[in-house]
């Protein structure tokens, strides 16, 4: 086995000793003794986890990413419509009144009036153009006469900001913009629908048709879908990311009813964001 000898004690057999100097070779010293060089490689298992492990950082990093864009998004939108609120709240400072929306020469519940006069006119704008889609234009045509709103609505951010052009159709009309409407500014949420101002009623008197409410005003139609307003303040509504302000029951859910129905309508507006809680009317889930 290649020893070399240890000397030893006169009249004694000599004693052998490993060369410490060669390769060992693990024929030769037994299992004892550790291989150089050799490597184990990775399991199919561990292979696997590690992926798992990579695969979830990943996701949880998505997830992350999305949900801090998506409150980013929902705080730009409460910034613009609190600009909205403060420039609305200056205009009826200078004009030491609240703002009026109706159809001149009528009363809410229809009846014609010589004296019904309001700032923003709930006419129709035309059979494919919904009604409340130019509320908002027509709002910021009527406050901002004085400097001091001007300058409340400058500090919008521009990329919230929509001014309309001749024959223009932007994608949230079905049609062309009425002429009425070339060069009024509409403002938009962080998704790229108007926002929408949701108004109180005139004050509520004895002998109306229309249901009063807490504040002393009357409930119009756009308070039944929007939310009813408190306190006689506009309440600015945006649809969320989901750019609905809520369904149509007849024609989304044509086959649901009761408790489901009103699930399903609570669903629908359920990422709306206001500019403050309305009131939810004893209807709203109803179709």
């Amino acid at each position: 086995m290649n020893k070399e000898t240890t000397p030893t004690k006169s009249g004694q057999a000599p004693r052998p000793r490993w060369n410490r100097d060669r390769l060992r070779d693990p024929d030769e010293v037994g299992t004892g003794f550790a291989t150089k060089g050799v490597r184990r490689g990775f399991t199919l298992l561990e292979i696997v986890v590690v992926i798992s492990l990579i695969l979830f950082l990943v996701g949880l990093t998505l997830s992350v990413g999305v949900t801090v864009i998506e409150r980013s998004e929902i705080t730009q939108t409460e910034n613009t419509m609190r600009l909205l609120d403060m420039a609305l709240q200056e205009w009826e400072i200078a004009a030491d009144r609240k703002l009026s929306w109706g159809e001149d020469g009528f009363l809410p519940d229809g009846t014609p009036s010589l004296v019904a006069r309001y700032d923003l006119q709930g006419e129709s704008y035309g059979d494919s153009i919904p009604d409340d889609i130019f509320i908002i234009s027509e709002l910021l045509k009527t406050v901002s006469r004085p400097s001091q709103v001007k300058d409340i609505i400058a500090n919008i951010d521009s990329d919230f900001v929509h001014q309309y052009q001749p024959d223009e159709t932007p994608p949230w009309l079905t049609g062309p913009v009425p002429d009425l409407w070339d060069g009024s500014l509409v403002i938009l949420d962080a998704w790229g629908t108007p926002i929408y101002p949701t108004h109180p009623g005139p004050t509520w008197f004895t002998g109306a048709t229309l249901e009063r409410d807490d504040d002393g005003t009357m409930r119009i139609e756009n308070e039944r879908f929007y939310g009813i307003a408190v306190n006689r303040q506009v309440c600015f509504v945006s649809a969320g990311p989901d750019g609905r302000f809520g369904a149509d029951a007849d024609t989304e859910f044509p086959d649901l009813t009761g408790d489901e129905l009103a699930e399903a309508m609570r669903k629908a507006r359920g990422d709306n964001i206001y500019s403050y809680q309305p009131v939810a009317p004893p209807d709203w889930d109803a179709p």
